[in-house]
């Protein structure tokens, strides 16, 4: 889940040269480390409102990504953000939305932003961080996914949403279905790009951002930068600032990678698993999986829970009602 958290501190090292000649003396070079100061985020520009909230949930020092991109987003400009999931991104583009939405109300059907998510746990997750950043805010926050019900989303669009978030074929629903008009949105946030175009999205987010005023402040973020990023993000994005701060499809410094050899049955393959977590055990708090087929998933979870381990499983052909608590309980262990 994306958070804020401590900001590296910044440091430069500036030499300062002081020559010293004589007849048996060379020059000395004498080099001091001056420590820049650490940015907050009231520095960023952000409303007060806003950092009160941020304050509360125990945050000072913002994560590259957000030290970069909020003062050019409060700015009105279109960014494009580069950066590995874990990183703070959905802050980055979160906290000053809510500054820039203190101004101005929502109107029935016409959502002043719209924040476009791959699945429907990143949109929850997002509208998590919308409620816990804009607490000290009057925000009405629509949530289009999968697995609801039409008639719930539809009363809250009715209402007017400040924030829409939605993956791409739900909104496309909602707007073949009369109940939706694009043409209010100041600011289009396409979040986890990569994984769109993993996913298939594409040509839907090529179609919405058509339904989207042209004079809209967009916010792209993506992981990685494969050709067909590169050529969404100059197809969407006017003069936009690039913010980077890993490099393109570079593991997280947090992420330890380790192959494990194991023999190729399933069976073997679940046997190394489960032996694997148990070595862990002591440090092992909570963990994901992730399985090539949702048959796979299937398979495994079955297994681990007649090896009494606490498991559960998610996939793409589950169900809002089955899939809802299995994520929740996930997402509040971690």
């Amino acid at each position: 889940m994306d958070a804020l958290c401590g900001g590296v501190p910044n440091s430069r090292t500036s030499k300062d040269s002081h020559n010293v000649s004589s007849d048996n003396q060379t020059d000395i070079q004498a080099e001091t480390t001056v420590e820049a100061p650490e940015v907050t985020f009231a520095d960023l520009g952000l409303s007060q409102k806003v950092l009160s909230a941020v304050h509360d949930a125990g945050y000072v020092n913002p994560t590259p990504i957000q030290a970069g991109a909020i003062p050019h987003a409060l700015q009105g400009k279109d960014v494009l953000g580069i950066a590995q999931t874990g990183t703070g991104k959905t802050a980055a583009f979160v906290l000053p939305m809510i500054t820039r939405l203190e101004k101005g109300r929502a109107r029935a059907r016409m959502p002043r932003t719209l924040i476009l998510e791959p699945t429907r746990e990143l949109a929850a997750q997002v509208e998590e961080n919308f409620v816990k950043y804009g607490k000290n805010h009057r925000l009405n926050i629509a949530l289009l996914i999968g697995g609801v019900s039409f008639d719930e989303q539809e009363k809250k669009l009715e209402r007017g949403a400040d924030v829409l978030i939605a993956t791409p074929g739900r909104l496309l629903d909602h707007f073949e279905r009369g109940k939706l008009l694009l043409t209010g949105v100041d600011i289009l946030v396409i979040d986890e790009a990569d994984r769109m175009l993993d996913m298939g999205f594409i040509p839907d987010i090529e179609r919405i951002a058509k339904l989207i005023p042209f004079t809209r402040q967009t916010l792209f973020f993506s992981a990685t930068m494969p050709p067909e990023i590169t050529k969404l993000t100059e197809q969407f994005l006017q003069a936009p600032v690039r913010i980077e701060v890993s490099k393109a499809a570079s593991t997280g410094v947090n992420i330890v990678q380790r192959l494990v050899k194991s023999k190729s049955k399933g069976w073997d393959k679940r046997e190394t698993l489960r032996k694997l977590i148990r070595a862990e055990e002591d440090e092992l708090k909570n963990a994901i999986i992730f399985c090539n087929r949702k048959v796979d998933v299937s398979e495994l979870f079955r297994s681990l829970v007649k090896h009494d381990f606490d498991a559960g499983a998610l996939h793409g052909d589950m169900d809002h009602a089955r899939a809802w608590p299995c994520w929740r309980h996930s997402a509040k262990a971690s």
